[in-house]
């Protein structure tokens, strides 16, 4: 029987494959409260390697990915 992993095997999948997805996704996740009460895998929840496949496949891309767009230029460096 095979695992069903959310983080590869849903999310990923679905992105890959759809002919509309694999061009606009984003993907965004609430902050965790407690191991209660949590949207992203936290340390030691079984869905932490399904997770680490889906960050470490080449289609995605986190924040520390982009290129810094958003940084404040310093006085020398403003145009007259």
């Amino acid at each position: 029987m095979k695992v069903f992993l959310f983080f590869t095997d849903v999310l990923l999948e679905s992105f890959k494959t759809d002919t509309l997805l694999n061009h606009y996704a984003y993907t965004s996740v609430w902050r965790n409260t407690s191991t209660e009460h949590f949207y992203a895998p936290y340390p030691e929840h079984s869905s932490v390697p399904d997770f680490l496949d889906y960050y470490d496949d080449p289609y995605t891309y986190f924040e520390q990915d982009l290129p810094e767009i958003y940084q404040l230029l310093e006085a020398d460096d403003i145009p007259p």
